[in-house]
């Protein structure tokens, strides 16, 4: 059954019956008051009047009414009844007065009681039937009775009595229906005027809480939009800018759009340059130019090409015109601008020189590419703005209308989005002017204008005004609604309603925005993922996504070459997983390390673990970003370098062979033996081999008893090549010397044989492209001169004892191999006893520092000038201590060549009370060794060392035993320690060997000092107590330190200490 319909008609009424239900409710109370008064005052005069029979009836009965109706009134006053309610009080009022009339007619029988009665009914009937306005009459006419049987209580004749009450109680009843109905009738019209004011209110609310909904929804829209462009745009970025290989795009006009970091470094182009250009002029030789624009062409024609796809070895460019191999492979993407290749290219240049020789290395470099188009697509709004324009327009009765959106830089940027130009006559015509030059004439009021928030009016002419509505996003211009028209059309009145007019312009305006944004938004982040998977399903390096606690959340296709396993298999696996275990705690340091820091780059070579066995190395190079929701991601480009670090492990051993050829074939061929029991000298060599194997060599000839060569040369460049050159080299300088010397007579000059060496080798070295620096020098110990030819080796250094400095020995000719003919000029130097000559190779002055310095000859001559007076070899220990502690490791880079020799003083170096004793390693031998110390000190100086400074040296020499029992020996009594002592009027000189362990002690400060005594306190103590302290390891495998101690003479006592140990 369909339900019943309520009309207005209904409603209306049934408002009006509870209106007047409502102002009989509101009489009520007026109408018991006053017959409680009444009542009241009856009760007095019946006191007063009636007989005592009748009184004790009367009286209690109308003060009973009396209280009835008070509290009857008392009820209807609180507001506790409702208005349906009104039919029942009005009984009650009448079912009072009833009572009062009946007992009137029993008590007191008189014709008016009963007329009294008869109205009283008929009210009360009217009350039974529910009919309102029979009862306003009855309880009216009641009312006017009481009040005539009150006003003339005694009149005498009964039918004026009841005329009178019935025509007052009808006057007032009908009074009292008009009145109410009057009331009820304006409260009626009142309350249907605020129902559809609050129905046209609530519309109006639904409508602006129906657009802030669809403005909220697509802002949001938007940011998501927004977020997901970004992350996919940093991830692409991330792949790209880490990409191992070379990375070239272009267009289907062959013009290169895109040249990554690895691109850059590959072809030697720089990006600005390459971007732009045509990819075949920039990067493909001339004579595969034809075929390339013809296989270009052929695809875009057909869509069929043989390189699309494969893999393909071919000759590339670099910037500088030079040719290389390169691995290619190219792969095609569709753009909404048209067709996009990709290009991945790899330097291979390494791996055919590899394949070569003994396929040193396998490199692989890819290209990835992403097509850089964006296609913006916008809604079309221009049929909604020209509705609105064309309200615009009639509202404002003006003759055309523009809408112009401000463009993204500023209010001086206006563009045209939509035009309605009407005439605002009656004929219905129209005029289509350019809406373009009528803009740009307007311009300089528009832009004026655009930056306020309320409509501008301006006069343009006579009969011409212009009204300019800036249309607002928040606090944001975006665009403006221009109206223009006659002047008496554009009042203030059709402004205030152009308001909301435009209100809806700028909502509908920006919705458009929002829309075009949010479509563009959607178009990159498309593109971006099509150009993210391109990159990684083409790739041939292995790229990865991991996610903080190391989970694999994406994978690249090549995983199933790599690793074994298909890319979903990998998807929710641990990185650890596949991980070598030993690389796995390298591993997590540099993830954790990594995702600490936003944007750092990881770099990282590691093990793998292949599904079929076996272990894969990978070089892999990433950067890590953070989502949308803030969760960071390490995007991973991993290559297979096992190939490479095979072969790396196979030259790794072809040079450890080579470094053992070498190192036999320089100490067998290049470094010679120094002659023993030289009178008047003592020499010391040094000859430390590099990992590398070097052409340095170095020997020593006797062309009289009295005279001494020494010969110190390099050869150019590395390897066992060098090496033979060198001892090549020796060789024949070794023969000419032999020829020269069985010939008899005086034996030739430096120089003499220089030239002879270097006429017989200098052809050969110029076929091998090859040169060597040699210095010859001769030591005439009778006439105490030194003669050199230096052909372009390092500069000898000559220390003078008197000075206890050095001096540069010069040499001008160029080194062996360089030109044919040269002339040598020998450089004549004169020495005295005590003085010393060093030669050394560039393996010790250009020795690197760890911050980047080179030790330099400088250096090399602090350290000589320090060791004064020492002996050769603890002169050559102390070279080699600063070279290694300066360079920080013992690797060296070249051959560390040095030797020294010394000009022996025939008295001054001839040693007084020289003695050598052993003793046990037991600490009760301290006093013994003590006093032998001492008494060998003062009967070789003779008293030339004070007795302070000899209590010193044999404190010294004391701590120094002391900690050689304890720690060399760990306590045990059978170890052998040798004490030498050797003392002159200059110096005195304690030697300590023993055979335990070696060490290497170092000058310590005070608080540091635990290298040497128990106490921590003893190699401080020898430091202080001498002028010098040297530790070396001899050639029998023992530890020998040597005590110093200058004698009081005011030169030495100037000179600086050494404090280096090696």
């Amino acid at each position: 059954m369909p339900q019943a319909m309520t009309t207005p008609a209904s409603a209306a009424a049934r408002s009006d019956s509870e209106a007047l239900d409502r102002a009989a409710l509101d009489a009520l109370p007026t109408v018991a008051s006053g017959l409680a008064v009444y009542y009241a005052l009856l009760t007095i005069a019946h006191a007063l009047l009636l007989p005592p029979g009748v009184r004790e009836w009367m009286i209690p009965i109308a003060a009973a009414s009396t209280l009835a109706l008070l509290g009857l009134g008392s009820l209807l006053r609180s507001g506790r009844i409702p208005p349906h309610a009104a039919h029942a009080v009005s009984g009650a009022v009448a079912l009072v007065a009833l009572g009062n009339c009946v007992a009137h007619l029993v008590l007191v029988p008189e014709p008016r009681h009963t007329v009294n009665l008869f109205l009283v009914v008929v009210a009360s009937g009217a009350l039974l039937v529910s009919r309102r306005w029979f009862a306003v009459v009855s309880v009216a006419a009641v009312t006017a009775f009481v009040l005539v049987d009150l006003l003339v209580p005694q009149m005498q004749t009964d039918w004026l009595h009841y005329a009178l009450a019935l025509g007052a109680a009808t006057v007032v009843g009908l009074l009292t229906l008009l009145v109410r109905r009057a009331a009820v009738l304006r409260n009626a019209v009142l309350a249907r005027e605020l129902q559809q004011r609050g129905a046209e209110l609530e519309l109006a609310l639904g409508d602006a809480e129906r657009e802030l909904v669809n403005r909220s929804l697509a802002e949001a829209e938007l940011r998501r939009s927004r977020a997901a462009l970004e992350e996919s745009e940093e991830r692409h970025r991330a792949v790209v800018e880490n990409a191992l290989d070379a990375i070239v795009t272009c267009d289907e006009g062959g013009v290169v759009t895109e040249f990554n970091p690895s691109a850059e470094r590959i072809f030697g182009q720089s990006r600005e340059r390459a971007l732009g250009l045509p990819l075949e002029a920039l990067l493909i030789p001339p004579e595969l130019r034809a075929s390339h624009r013809a296989g270009f062409q052929r695809f875009l024609d057909t869509r069929r090409s043989d390189v699309l796809g494969r893999r393909l070895e071919m000759p590339a460019l670099r910037a500088d015109g030079s040719r290389f191999p390169v691995e290619l492979a190219v792969t095609a993407v569709e753009l909404a601008g048209g067709v996009g290749f990709i290009g991945f290219m790899r330097d291979v240049t390494e791996a055919a020189e590899t394949r070569a020789a003994l396929a040193r290395e396998r490199g692989v470099l890819q290209a990835m590419t992403a097509a850089q188009t964006a296609y913006i697509a916008g809604g079309d709004s221009r049929e909604a703005f020209e509705k609105l324009l064309l309200q615009s327009v009639a509202v404002a009765s003006c003759e055309s209308a523009w809408l112009v959106e401000l463009a993204a830089r500023g209010v001086s940027g206006l563009d045209l989005v939509t035009r309605a130009a009407l005439w605002a006559g009656g004929d219905g015509s129209s005029a289509a002017a350019s809406a373009e030059e009528e803009l740009e004439r307007l311009r300089p009021h528009l832009v004026a204008s655009a930056s306020g928030r309320d409509p501008v009016r301006e006069t343009l002419g006579p009969a011409d005004e212009l009204l300019v509505v800036p249309l607002r996003s928040s606090a944001e211009p975006i665009g403006l609604l221009v109206l223009r028209g006659r002047r008496p059309a554009l009042d203030a009145q059709a402004e205030s309603l152009l308001r909301s007019v435009a209100q809806t312009f700028a909502s509908l305006l920006e919705a458009t925005r929002s829309e075009r944004r949010r479509r563009r938004a959607e178009a990159s982040l498309r593109e971006s993922e099509e150009r993210y998977r391109a990159l990684s399903d083409h790739t041939l390096d292995l790229v990865l996504e991991i996610e903080r606690r190391g989970t694999v959340l994406f994978a690249s296709p090549s995983a199933s070459e790599i690793l074994g396993v298909a890319p979903s298999d990998l998807f929710g696996r641990m990185l650890r997983e596949i991980v070598h275990e030993e690389d796995r705690p390298l591993v997590a340091a540099a993830l954790d390390e990594t995702f600490r820091t936003p944007g750092r780059p990881v770099e990282l070579t590691l093990r793998v673990l292949h599904a079929e066995g076996g272990v894969r190395w990978l070089e892999t190079a990433g950067r890590n970003y953070r989502t949308a929701s803030g969760n960071p991601r390490l995007v991973l480009t991993a290559r297979d370098v096992t190939a490479r670090k095979e072969i790396e492990r196979r030259l790794a051993e072809a040079r450890h062979a080579e470094a053992s050829i070498g190192a036999r074939i320089q100490e067998a061929l290049l470094l010679g033996k120094p002659p023993r029991n030289v009178e008047g000298l003592e020499i010391a060599t040094l000859g430390l081999a590099s990992d590398v194997v070097a052409g340095d060599f170095f020997d020593f000839l006797r062309p009289s008893a009295k005279q001494l060569d020494v010969v110190v040369g390099d050869v150019m460049g590395k390897g066992i090549p060098a090496a033979l050159i060198g001892a090549g080299t020796k060789s024949a300088l070794l023969r000419v010397f032999a020829e020269a010397s069985a010939a008899g007579g005086a034996p030739p000059g430096p120089a003499a044989l220089v030239a002879a060496v270097h006429r017989e080798l200098t052809p050969r070295l110029l076929d091998l492209e090859s040169f060597v620096t040699l210095a010859y020098a001769r030591i005439d110990l009778e006439s105490r001169v030194l003669r050199l030819v230096d052909c372009g080796h390092t500069k000898p250094l000559h220390f003078v004892a008197r000075l206890g400095a050095c001096r540069v020995i010069e040499g001008s000719n160029l080194p062996v191999g360089i030109l044919e003919r040269e002339i040598h000029v020998e450089t004549v130097v004169s020495f005295e006893p005590g003085d010393a000559f060093v030669f050394y190779s560039d393996g010790v002055t250009e020795a690197p520092g760890l911050d980047g310095d080179l030790f330099g000859a400088e250096r090399l001559a602090r350290v000589i000038e320090t060791a004064d007076g020492s002996e050769a070899g603890d002169v050559l220990d102390a070279v080699r201590g600063e070279v290694l502690e300066f360079t920080g490791s013992r690797d060296l880079a070249d051959d560390l060549t040095c030797v020294v020799v010394r000009i022996l003083d025939p008295e001054g170096d001839r040693v007084r009370g020289a003695r050598c004793r052993r003793f046990s390693s037991d600490l009760e031998e301290l006093e013994a060794i003590r006093a032998f110390v001492e008494e060998a000190v003062e009967r070789g100086s003779a008293g030339a060392i004070s007795e302070e400074r000899v209590a010193k040296l044999v404190l010294a020499a004391n701590e120094a035993v002391s900690n050689v029992m304890r720690h060399a020996y760990g306590g045990r009594k059978d170890g052998t320690i040798e004490i030498e002592v050797e003392a002159d009027s200059k110096r005195a000189r304690v030697r300590i060997l023993d055979e335990g362990p070696p060490f290497s002690p170092c000058a310590p400060t005070l608080p540091q000092a635990e290298l040497f005594a128990e106490g921590g306190y003893g190699l401080y103590i020898i430091h202080e107590a001498v002028d010098e302290v040297r530790y070396r390891r001899t050639d029998d495998e023992r530890n020998c330190v040597t005590l110093v101690q200058r004698a009081d003479d005011p030169l030495t006592a100037r000179l600086p200490r050494s404090e280096t140990a090696s």
